[in-house]
């Protein structure tokens, strides 16, 4: 039971609006929601990321920084269609990419790369 209870205690505290120390008034101050960090919840408790998400966002997620991503978007590492999309339609509108889609290729190519290593 005590697992059950573990778990209830941090889903109360997920659940709960993160606040910054008590200020000089000697009360709590609610501070940004985590919902702003682009993430949601499922049934379980678990966090999960959109699909497709915007730059910065993206590169948050991957653990990169935005001006790399982008110069894998324009040195064509990252193919049109399938790892971002014009958000508009337009070209010269906003990106949009799909992190799951990245994710993968990142794993396929970090393997082909090792392979090649080995190889030698």
């Amino acid at each position: 039971m005590q697992g059950a209870n573990q778990w209830r205690s941090w889903n109360q505290a997920w659940q709960a609006p993160l606040r910054k120390p008590r200020g000089e008034n000697g009360i709590h101050q609610q501070v940004e929601d985590r919902t702003s960090l682009g993430l949601r919840h499922c049934h379980y408790g678990m966090t999960i990321s959109p699909d497709w998400v915007h730059e910065p966002e993206a590169a948050k997620l991957l653990a990169i920084k935005s001006s790399t991503l982008r110069n894998m978007r324009r040195e064509r590492r990252l193919d049109a269609g399938t790892h971002w999309v014009y958000a508009t339609g337009s070209i010269g509108g906003p990106v949009v990419y799909n992190i799951p889609a990245i994710r993968e290729m990142q794993i396929q190519r970090t393997k082909a790369a090792l392979q090649k290593e080995d190889q030698q």
